[in-house]
C-alpha cells in the first residue's frame, strides 16, 4: 500500500472513530432521571455519593483529608486526580467537565453505574411510547 494511501486510510479510521465516540449516549445528569424514578432519587439522595463532590471543598471533611495527607483548606473542586471518583462522567464525552460548566454532574449519580442516560430518553428505549418499556 502506499504511503499516502495509508494516511488516507489511517485518516478516514480516526474520522469515523470520532464520529462514533460523538454518537455515544450524552450524560444528562440525575434530575433527568429523578423524573420517573423518584423513590430512587430520594433514596439516592440520602447517600453520602450525592453529597460526594461537597468533599472537595476548602474545609469540608477536614479530619477525612487530613488522615489521608490531604490538605483541608485546599480547594480540590477541580484537581483532576479527584474528579473521577467525585464526579459522574469525567473525562468521558458529554461528561463531568467543571462545576461550571457542568454542575449537574456533580457527586456521584445514577449513569456513574447505569452509563451515559442520553440514550434511556429516547422514545423507542425508556418511554410510554415503547409499548415494551414497563414502569414499575
Amino acid at each position: 500500500m502506499k504511503p499516502t494511501r495509508m494516511v488516507l486510510g489511517l485518516a478516514v479510521i480516526l474520522f469515523l472513530f470520532s464520529i462514533s465516540a460523538a454518537a455515544q449516549a450524552q450524560y444528562i445528569g440525575s434530575g433527568r432521571c429523578r423524573a420517573c424514578h423518584l423513590p430512587e432519587a430520594k433514596s439516592w439522595e440520602q447517600t453520602k455519593m450525592a453529597r460526594v463532590f461537597e468533599v472537595l471543598k476548602p474545609g469540608v471533611a477536614a479530619e477525612a483529608k487530613k488522615s489521608k495527607k490531604l490538605d483541608p483548606n485546599k480547594d480540590y473542586t477541580h484537581d483532576a486526580a479527584c474528579l473521577g471518583c467525585h464526579t459522574t462522567g469525567y473525562g468521558k464525552p458529554g461528561g463531568f467537565e467543571s462545576i461550571e460548566k457542568t454542575p449537574n454532574l456533580a457527586g456521584v449519580q445514577c449513569e456513574a453505574c447505569h452509563g451515559a442516560g442520553g440514550n434511556y430518553t429516547k422514545p423507542n428505549v425508556m418511554s410510554f411510547q415503547n409499548k415494551e418499556f414497563k414502569r414499575a
